[in-house]
């Protein structure tokens, strides 16, 4: 998917989790990921990671600042552009 700075995306992807509570090796077997939901603007991508902003500064002042979270690709299983 080609996609322009600044596109409003919501990105599905999984997180690590470790469950620090005694579990039997069955229930131990079956625990996932946890399944989050980013929402941002497109900033950047390289070959190993996605990059989106959920603030970008508009001030004369502070320029193009912005926060960003890093998405490795190998956890997104779906990106979809918003309008």
């Amino acid at each position: 998917m080609k996609l322009k700075k600044n596109t409003r995306l919501e990105i599905f992807w999984h997180d690590i989790l470790s469950v620090s509570a005694w579990r039997s090796e069955e229930e131990a077997s079956k625990v996932g990921a946890a399944k989050c939901k980013s929402l941002g603007y497109f900033l950047n991508e390289d070959d190993e990671f996605i990059r989106i902003s959920s603030c970008v500064g508009h001030d004369d002042e502070l320029g193009n600042e912005r926060n960003v979270t890093i998405i490795p690709k190998g956890c997104i299983t779906k990106i979809r552009r918003l309008r």
